[in-house]
Parts: C-alpha cells; sequence; structure tokens
C-alpha cells in the first residue's frame, strides 16, 4: 500500500454551489467528478499543497487566509492510504477567469445537481457533511 496524503478544495460561489473537476480520460476514474487539488509533496504543508495545485490546475491564486480547514480525515482508495485535508474556499472572482490545465472539464454544481454525478465516493461523503453543515455555518 502506497502513503500519500492529499490537499483539496471545496470551492463555493455566492450560490452555495461547489466547483468540481471531471476527470479526464488519462485519469484513474474518468469521467468521474472530484475535488480539485492534489497529493502533498515532503516538506510541504496541506496549505503550500493545495495553493500549489489550485495554481496549477485551474490558474487560482488565493491566500493563506482564504483557507479553512473544514475535515481532515484518514482515506483507503485502491492501493492508496493517507491523510485528506479538504479546505473550504469562498470564490468570489469571475469564472471565466479560471483555465482548466487538468481534467476534461469543471462547472459548478448546486446539491440536487450533485446528487446525480458520478463522484469518488469519499468526495460524496464529505459534499454531503458540508451541504448538512452549511445549513448550520455560512463561510
Amino acid at each position: 500500500m502506497v502513503k500519500r496524503n492529499w490537499a483539496v478544495a471545496l470551492i463555493v460561489n455566492d450560490k452555495n454551489e461547489i466547483l468540481l473537476q471531471k476527470k479526464s480520460s488519462d485519469y484513474t476514474y474518468p469521467g468521474f467528478w472530484a475535488f480539485f487539488g492534489g497529493g502533498i509533496d515532503k516538506l510541504e504543508t496541506p496549505e503550500l499543497a493545495l495553493k500549489k495545485e489550485l495554481k496549477e490546475e485551474i490558474n487560482l491564486d488565493i491566500q493563506q487566509k482564504e483557507l479553512n480547514l473544514f475535515k481532515s480525515t484518514d482515506y483507503k482508495w485502491d492501493n492508496l492510504s493517507g491523510k485528506g485535508y479538504y479546505f473550504l474556499i469562498k470564490f468570489r472572482g469571475n469564472l471565466n477567469s479560471l483555465r482548466l490545465s487538468e481534467g476534461a472539464g469543471f462547472a459548478f454544481f448546486n446539491k440536487e445537481e450533485i446528487k446525480k454525478l458520478k463522484l469518488f465516493p469519499h468526495d460524496a461523503k464529505v459534499l454531503e457533511e458540508f451541504f448538512n453543515k452549511k445549513v448550520k455555518n455560512e463561510i
């Protein structure tokens, strides 16, 4: 089993929609929708790794103060295990300012639309938790 820690973003707009990435055919789960983010390299904090990944994947620059840790959890997935860090980020920009450089597409989805998507199983669990907490807490 390979150990790998991850940092991912729940990017939320003013309509309480979540930005998701559609995985491309060269990815392990092509056609699945998932959070943006990626692996944490040696000597990187989860925050630095996520900032780097968001810049690489969608040309989104974020500041440290914009990262709010929503959840951290241990995971096992195929032959991978490690810790996942899920950060909430309030998106105040224009969707047209983002440039996709990894994946087959991206879009904002509301709670009802998300229920119809093919999601990574763990991302689906985190989204359910997010929407259940969102009723009580605003970011």
